[in-house]
Order: structure tokens, then C-alpha cells, then sequence
């Protein structure tokens, strides 16, 4: 029986366990299963091994590491995620940018989330 874990503002590290998979763990936190993907290391998404991590965000969106070779923006990252106000990463608590402006340039190696961010298709193999 899966359990459904309620609303949350902060990311959880889940730990997989025997008979886990991303579409019953998805369910449990009433996610998408691309958000859950978006947000870990694909090796590990795709196959499930006892006892590894895995990073469950608090709603549906994508994980975004700032890239230090790019002059990356809340605007650039913002376009690149399908989402129309870039205030939206700015003022999600977790990321702590609320101080910045959507033009700033923001510091390589930066890990962002993008509520309601959409990363790449990701095809599941049954």
C-alpha cells in the first residue's frame, strides 16, 4: 500500500527500497515521475538499486545546476525550462535568489529548483 506524504517546501532524500519504482514513489509524493528524474542523477532513476538516494522535490519542476562556463540568468534558465516568469525560481524559498534581479548574472555551480520547470523528455521502458 502507498502512503501519500503531504504538502512540503523542502527537498527529501528518499532512500529506495526492495519492490521501489518511480511511478509508485511519484504517487507517494504526488509528483510526476519527470520531476522526480529531473531532480537526480539519470544512472540512478533509471535503474533502481536497493539503498541508493534519490532527491524528491517538494512539487512538480526540475533541478538546474548553473553552469559556470555560461552566463546564466533566472531569465535564461527560466526560457530554458518552459517557464514565463523567471520570478518564479527568484522567489521559490528554497533557491534563496529573492535578493536577485532576473538579469543577474548567477555564480556557476549554483543548484536551483524550477517549480513547474519541464527538462527533457524522458522515455520510460517498462
Amino acid at each position: 500500500m502507498i502512503k501519500n506524504v503531504g504538502p512540503r517546501s523542502e527537498f527529501v532524500e528518499y532512500t529506495i527500497v526492495r519492490g521501489d519504482t518511480i511511478d509508485e514513489i511519484s504517487k507517494r509524493y504526488n509528483l510526476k515521475s519527470e520531476s522526480i528524474a529531473w531532480c537526480n542523477n539519470r544512472k540512478i532513476v533509471f535503474v533502481l538499486r536497493i539503498g541508493d538516494p534519490l532527491t524528491i522535490p517538494p512539487v512538480d519542476g526540475s533541478c538546474h545546476t548553473v553552469l559556470g562556463t555560461k552566463e546564466e540568468t533566472a531569465a535564461t534558465i527560466a526560457q530554458q525550462f518552459k517557464i514565463t516568469d523567471p520570478n518564479v525560481i527568484l522567489e521559490y524559498p528554497i533557491n534563496n535568489l529573492s535578493d536577485r534581479q532576473v538579469t543577474d548574472k548567477l555564480p556557476g555551480g549554483l543548484k536551483v529548483f524550477i517549480p513547474g520547470g519541464v527538462a527533457e523528455p524522458i522515455t520510460w521502458n517498462p
